[in-house]
């Protein structure tokens, strides 16, 4: 698409005398007001308001820990340890913590770490890579949307929309102050969009490709299925922009080959037959479930086959570079610059990280139909409902801005042709994600979070594409106006939001007055003078347990928690209470009983009445004395205090 340099500049330019000249120092202040200011004036908002949300985010912290299984007390536990390895000087448990990352890969995680190490170990201060997400959605939404129109003025209409769809929807302002991954998610997934447009409309631009490349390794290693809807977004804007030379490539490379010698080589090669084996065996291992050997005496299992997986994927790796070797120097110059940026920067690295040992079939899972939780939804209708909902209530200020984005959407839509080269992306975001959210059979609100924001960029395009649309170029003076009226009414329509604090059901406390960390304060400062300490509790989830005592006393070392094992027994959890007694070297025993029906107690798959003679089998032992006994008769827990004899 050719774009016309007048397009680009604001009608008081275009009235310019003909044949006039336009001074140097008044083109760098005209490009100062129209290009850098409006992004300064941006920066400055996202900053104010995050200043505010994180000022309301001290008031209420405690009470955002109230619940125990939740994600949130995992990604602080893995950002926690890591800081206290470095903070510490060992550096193999850094890298040993770091590689522990594979469901959630790690960068988040190192950010937490990082500034953990700058301000000190409290979790007020680990939200503060989320709240960067935030400040990086707005800015970062508003240059997307300015981008993708063709006139200077109706972009900068379009990062207005935007901006103010996105700094008006609770559930974004809630998760700014959360430690959770969906906030720093959605401004990397808004930076990427960025690059994109910039790469594209730059051309072969070293930098701009190479950017790009760098940005996508980091959305990968933030959170898979961001990376992968963004890459899906990505390869179909690269696929409608020259569907016919790619067409043209499908039907014409397979032809070139010569299959019969192709096959003779493969048949000669021996790294061939070891990954069909391994291939064969993975998929064996799958359809017959769990299996053990016993070798030397000892059993072995096989399964699930998470390393058969990698070490068939390290041969198919070896069989490629063996394979490319001998026409590297001419298939490597063949590629564009782009492709090359591509290839060195984001392809190699993720590559090469799935060497490590199950992390490939951790991202397998993790954006495949099989991560669905306790309760997969297969209804369509009822997933369609339930995210009409999500948005509605959590990520737009009612029925009428949900539905006022839907018709702007469409209207971008409608005008694509007319929008700046990649500018689609944006769209094609918007829609692959809707779909492949409503398709998957888990369903939680939190999935829209990172890439709704593509549609209010969108509604954002759509806007400006129906201001600035030929039909209304009888309006050019009352344009602005009309424009700025439109903007007043947005921004009326979202106050009620710009300075709240913000809701989403699986973040913030929900209008509650507890917190968990009521439950860990009362054995915490009695755990000082502990060399060891193990904690057992009724329900199977140890983060909580794990970063409450990690941030006060630093001991990765000092802390065990016994854990069950998956539906335990009353006879199971009885053998491994004695087995633990006999062999453990902790001197210091917590024991936390959250029974059926108390305030903290959850469906975490594990049967309670295998836990209820446990109480019985600490009474009857002699390794250990009860020493202390709180009632939280608030919460209807009990937690008792032993010492080793």
């Amino acid at each position: 698409m050719t774009i016309e340099p007048a397009s680009l500049l604001p009608p008081s330019l275009l009235s310019a005398p003909t044949g006039s000249r336009t001074d140097p120092a008044q083109g760098e202040q005209q490009r100062f007001r129209f290009d850098v200011l409006p992004v300064l004036l941006v920066l400055a908002i996202a900053l104010v308001l995050a200043g505010h949300s994180y000022l309301q985010y001290l008031d209420t912290s405690r009470l955002r820990w109230d619940g125990l299984a939740h994600d949130r007390s995992g990604h602080y536990a893995y950002g926690l340890k890591m800081a206290i390895a470095l903070r510490q000087g060992k550096v193999i448990r850094f890298i040993d913590e770091l590689e522990r990352g594979k469901v959630w890969p790690p960068v988040h995680g190192v950010l937490v770490a990082m500034v953990l190490l700058v301000g000190g170990f409290h979790y007020q201060l680990a939200v503060l890579p989320s709240l960067i997400g935030w400040i990086m959605t707005v800015v970062f939404g508003f240059l997307v949307a300015r981008r993708a129109v063709p006139r200077r003025d109706a972009g900068l209409l379009a990062g207005v929309v935007a901006l103010i769809f996105i700094v008006g929807s609770p559930a974004h302002r809630i998760y700014a102050t959360d430690i959770m991954l969906e906030s720093l998610g959605a401004g990397l997934t808004l930076l990427v969009l960025y690059l994109y447009l910039l790469a594209v409309q730059r051309g072969t631009s070293l930098w701009t490709w190479r950017g790009l490349a760098i940005a996508l390794t980091v959305l990968f290693f933030e959170k898979y299925n961001y990376w992968l809807l963004v890459s899906l977004a990505m390869l179909t804007t690269q696929f409608v922009s020259r569907p016919r030379q790619y067409l043209r490539w499908a039907v014409v490379a397979p032809l070139v080959v010569d299959w019969r010698r192709w096959v003779t080589n493969q048949a000669r090669q021996p790294l061939n037959y070891i990954l069909v084996g391994l291939v064969a065996l993975v998929l064996f291992l799958f359809a017959r479930g769990p299996t053990t050997l016993q070798i030397a005496g000892h059993r072995v299992s096989l399964y699930p086959p998470h390393n058969l997986v990698t070490a068939a994927y390290a041969v198919l790796l070896m069989r490629v570079a063996v394979a490319l070797r001998r026409e590297r120097p001419k298939w490597l110059g063949r590629l564009s610059i782009p492709s090359q940026q591509v290839l060195r920067w984001h392809v190699l690295p993720i590559a090469l990280s799935f060497l490590l040992p199950r992390r490939l079939s951790a991202f397998l899972w993790h954006i495949g139909p099989a991560n669905f939780g306790d309760a997969p939804v297969h209804d369509l209708a009822e997933a369609a409902s339930f995210y009409a909902r999500s948005l509605t209530t959590d990520y737009h200020v009612g029925v009428w801005s949900a539905l006022l984005v839907a018709g702007l959407f469409a209207a971008a839509i409608l005008c694509g042709r007319r929008l700046r080269p990649g500018a689609s992306i944006v769209l094609f975001l918007a829609l692959i994600a809707a779909a492949l959210v409503i398709v998957h059979p888990n369903q939680k609100s939190r999935y829209l979070h990172s890439w709704l924001p593509a549609a209010w960029v969108g509604a954002g395009m759509g806007l400006a594409c129906l201001l600035y649309s030929r039909p209304l170029d009888g309006l050019r003076r009352s344009r602005w106006w009309l424009a700025a009226g439109v903007v007043v009414l947005l921004a009326v329509g979202h106050r009620t939001q710009l300075l709240a604090v913000g809701h989403s059901p699986e973040a913030g406390h929900q209008g509650r007055d507890s917190s968990l960390l009521d439950l860990t304060e009362t054995y915490l400062p009695y755990l000082a003078g502990s060399r060891r300490t193990t904690i057992l509790t009724s329900v199977p989830f140890e983060p909580l347990f794990q970063w409450t005592y990690l941030e006060r006393y630093w001991k990765r070392e000092g802390l065990d928690i016994l854990r069950w094992g998956p539906s335990p027994s009353v006879e199971g959890v009885r053998d491994r209470i004695e087995a633990w007694l006999q062999s453990t070297q902790s001197d210091t025993l917590v024991l936390i009983d959250i029974p059926p029906g108390s305030y903290f107690h959850g469906d975490f798959g594990f049967d309670y009445r295998a836990f209820g003679h446990v109480s019985q089998l600490l009474a009857s032992q002699t390794t250990f004395r009860q020493t202390h006994r709180w009632n939280l008769t608030r919460y209807g827990c009990t937690i008792t205090l032993w010492r080793r004899l």
